[in-house]
C-alpha cells in the first residue's frame, strides 16, 4: 500500500513538472477537471490528482461537449414492424420562458 501511495505520488510530482515546462497550449489542458482536484481534501489531493489528469479526457470540458464513441454502435431492431410515433405533448405554461432562455443560449 505505501508502495502505490509512494507511486502516485511521484507520478503527481512530474505530471506537475510536466505542467510548468509545458508548452502555453498544453498549460490550460488541466482547467476542467481544476474543480475536482481543489474540491478534494488534502489527504486525497495528492493521491488523486495524478489519477484524474491522467483521465481528463473522460471529463466534460463544457456543457456541450458530450462526447463520441464508436466502441459500442447504437441499432434499433424493428424487425418487420412498423415504427410508432408520439405526437409532442404540449409544456406547462409556467415553463415556457426558461424553455425559450435555453433556446436563446443555445443559439
Amino acid at each position: 500500500m505505501l508502495d502505490l501511495m509512494a507511486g502516485l505520488r511521484a507520478s503527481t510530482l512530474s505530471i506537475m513538472h510536466m505542467a510548468e515546462d509545458a508548452e502555453p497550449s498544453l498549460k490550460g489542458m488541466y482547467d476542467h477537471v481544476q474543480c475536482l482536484i481543489d474540491g478534494l481534501s488534502d489527504d486525497l489531493r495528492l493521491s488523486m490528482e495524478a489519477f484524474i489528469k491522467a483521465q481528463s479526457n473522460v471529463f466534460s470540458s463544457s456543457e456541450y461537449d458530450i462526447g463520441h464513441t464508436n466502441i459500442l454502435p447504437h441499432h434499433i431492431d424493428s424487425s418487420n414492424n412498423v415504427l410508432h410515433f408520439e405526437q409532442l405533448r404540449r409544456h406547462p405554461t409556467m415553463q415556457l420562458p426558461l424553455i425559450d432562455e435555453h433556446v436563446e443560449n443555445m443559439l
